[in-house]
């Protein structure tokens, strides 16, 4: 099963809101911390449940999550 992306929100260096607005402990797989902001994660295409660690890439920041939403929109049509 595919997890679709979906845009997050990282607060600090290990926490994110998700698309669902639950608060998330997260370890991005990346080099260096994510800088505060809105985020697409695109997820791996095998995986079965989505954690944020590095199942997971992570496109931003975008400054709003309009912004990043309308992103996601356009790379999804």
């Amino acid at each position: 099963m595919r997890v679709p992306s979906e845009v997050v929100n990282v607060i600090d260096a290990m926490h994110l809101t998700d698309s669902e607005s639950y608060q998330r402990t997260f370890e991005p797989d990346q080099a260096g911390r994510l800088q505060p902001g809105y985020y697409l994660v695109l997820w791996k295409d095998e995986i079965e449940v989505s954690r944020f660690d590095a199942q997971a890439d992570y496109v931003g920041p975008f400054p709003t999550r309009r912004v990043a939403e309308d992103v996601l929109a356009f790379f999804c049509r």
